[in-house]
């Protein structure tokens, strides 16, 4: 996966409100969430990598979004809902 297609700063975004919510980009979650609970840059890459066949796209635990003229996307992580796709079994989520 390429870099660019990560976002290098390691903020939480804030919502409407200024209230601090769950969407990290990937520096802000490596950093904050899965190194702190074992997990490794490359571990977390190579899932995200994978994003559209195991389903952290359809489950709203990664969004994309895309600059304008940019066929890459950046990427953010949805901290609520990234822990509940961790919580399903691999056979919900059909890998075999």
């Amino acid at each position: 996966m390429d870099n660019d297609i990560i976002s290098n700063d390691r903020t939480t975004h804030k919502d409407e409100s200024g209230a601090l919510s769950d969407i990290n980009t990937f520096n802000a979650f490596l950093d904050i969430e899965w190194r702190p609970s074992g997990g490794t840059e490359h571990s977390l890459r190579w899932l995200l990598r994978d994003r559209d066949r195991n389903g952290l796209l359809t489950s709203g635990a990664v969004v994309e979004k895309r600059a304008p003229g940019r066929n890459k996307p950046k990427l953010f992580i949805v901290k609520s809902k990234f822990k509940a796709w961790m919580l399903q079994s691999d056979h919900n989520r059909g890998a075999g």
